[in-house]
C-alpha cells in the first residue's frame, strides 16, 4: 500500500510543479509585441428626460365662515369649552351668564362646536354660521351641560 501513496505523491508533486511552469511561462509573456483586438466600447448612455412639471394651480380659497357661540344659563358657568377661530380648542372658567363669542374661522375644515357647565340648574347653547343659527341646544338639572355643534 505504501508504494501506491509515495507515487501519487510523486505525481501530485511533478503535475503541480508542471503547471507552475505553464503559468510562469505565460506571465512572462511580452504583450506589446502582440496585438489583440480592443474590446468593443458600449454605447452612450444617456438617461430619459425627466417628465414636465404640472403646473401648480392655487386652490380656491373658502371664503371665512363668520361664527358666533351663545351660552346662557341661570346662573354662572363654571366652564365654557369651545373651538377658535383657527381650530384650537380653548376652555375659560367661572364665566358669567350670559356669554357670546363672535369671530371669523378662515380653516378648509373649520370645527365649530361648544360646550358649557353651568353652577345652577338650566343652560342652553346656540352656534350661527354666517348669521344663520345652525344648532341650539338647551340642558336643565344641577351643574348641567350642554353641547352645541355646527358646519360651515
Amino acid at each position: 500500500m505504501w508504494p501506491w501513496v509515495v507515487l501519487a505523491v510523486v505525481l501530485l508533486f511533478f503535475g503541480g510543479c508542471g503547471a507552475l511552469m505553464v503559468v510562469a511561462a505565460g506571465f512572462g509573456h511580452d504583450s506589446s509585441r502582440t496585438s489583440r483586438a480592443s474590446a468593443p466600447t458600449p454605447p452612450a448612455y444617456s438617461a430619459p428626460a425627466a417628465p414636465a412639471m404640472p403646473s401648480l394651480t392655487t386652490a380656491p380659497t373658502k371664503a371665512a365662515a363668520s361664527i358666533t357661540y351663545e351660552v346662557d344659563s341661570d346662573a354662572a358657568l363654571s366652564t365654557v369649552t369651545y373651538f377658535d377661530g383657527m381650530n384650537d380648542e380653548k376652555q375659560i372658567t367661572n364665566v358669567g351668564a350670559p356669554w357670546s363669542l363672535s369671530f371669523d374661522n378662515q380653516a378648509t375644515f373649520p370645527i365649530i362646536g361648544l360646550g358649557a357647565q353651568t353652577t345652577g340648574l338650566h343652560v342652553s347653547c346656540q352656534i350661527s354660521v354666517n348669521g344663520q343659527v345652525r344648532d341650539q341646544k338647551t340642558a336643565t338639572g344641577r351643574y348641567a351641560v350642554v353641547n352645541c355643534n355646527a358646519s360651515a
